[in-house]
């Protein structure tokens, strides 16, 4: 989560109208395939955990937790944007507004995951996959609300994937030998590729899918492998704060930057850096507030007793 913060603060002023440096943009390239690809597959493990509390706290849960702060940080984002028209659009809602499409996505995920109560798991990664790379391949993307369904069965193949991966996962992390370098190899040459030929980020073919989740892996396979400081993990535990808060902080920055006349790359970017860290590291302590979570059975506030 740290590094989408890190990658957003070169991308944010580029969507906003200005061009940071190439070389950095392009820098953040290195990452973008198994950036988003890794967070959907991390979501997807807690899938099973959440069917487990039976079908009427499995939705509750997800509105509370995904439905209401997509709602609540569309609001603040297109402020702090200064889009607040954008609130008027069927695309903010449907599509997700900005880094708020992930967030689309999982509840997309989660309400298609009722179906892996029916249908055996395995099936759901592999049939969205084929789906999103044959429907471009068909050119589907190009007819009226192709490109949205294909592009949620490419995100959402991911999610499925890794709520698939109680069947295999402890196996590979168990791997040794020259596999996992073999694949270290691989996912290094093809961030390297993607640095120099930016188009490739955007491929959705079959290449581009496995070369995804070979950065999956290869990740899945080094973390247990690495003791992780406390304040690392605690971050994790706020992800959703994190993911949240940091982008409407470092656009409404880098705004105010502008209005001012600062023109230095090398004074902004640094700011907005700091800005993207210390905005969700402040708002921590609200994660259990309607801020972030809406709660329909108790009081939302952090209290020492629900604490």
């Amino acid at each position: 989560m740290l590094l989408v913060v890190l990658l957003h603060v070169p991308v944010l002023p580029t969507l906003l109208g200005d061009a940071p440096p190439e070389w950095l943009e392009r820098t953040q390239f290195a990452l973008q395939p198994y950036r988003m690809p890794t967070l959907l597959f991390l979501s997807g493990m807690l899938l099973e955990q959440s069917l487990r509390k039976g079908v009427r706290r499995y939705l509750t849960g997800k509105v509370e937790g995904i439905v209401w702060p997509w709602v609540v940080w569309t609001v603040i984002t297109t402020v702090a944007l200064r889009e607040v028209t954008a609130l008027l659009s069927p695309r903010t809602w449907v599509l997700g507004y900005h880094h708020l499409w992930f967030l689309t996505i999982l509840a997309g995920c989660y309400v298609l995951g009722l179906l892996t109560r029916k249908v055996p798991l395995w099936v759901f990664p592999i049939v969205l996959a084929v789906v999103a790379i044959l429907g471009v391949a068909f050119g589907l993307d190009g007819v009226p609300g192709g490109e949205m369904v294909l592009r949620f069965c490419w995100w959402s193949s991911f999610f499925f994937l890794g709520a698939a991966a109680r069947f295999w996962l402890p196996r590979w992390q168990e791997v040794t030998g020259a596999a996992p370098v073999v694949l270290g190899l691989v996912v290094v040459a093809w961030s390297v590729w993607v640095v120099l030929t930016p188009e490739a980020r955007l491929s959705r073919s079959v290449p581009a899918y496995l070369l995804s989740v070979a950065g999956v892996l290869l990740l899945l396979w080094v973390a247990p492998r690495i003791s992780w400081p406390e304040w690392l993990q605690v971050v994790g535990r706020n992800s959703i704060v994190w993911y949240l808060a940091h982008y409407p902080a470092i656009g409404f920055t880098w705004l105010f930057l502008r209005d001012l006349g600062v023109s230095s790359w090398w004074v902004a970017l640094p700011l907005l850096a700091v800005v993207g860290y210390l905005v969700p590291l402040l708002l921590v302590p609200f994660a259990r507030t309607p801020l972030f979570r809406w709660s329909l059975n108790r009081p939302p506030v952090l209290t020492g007793q629900n604490g």
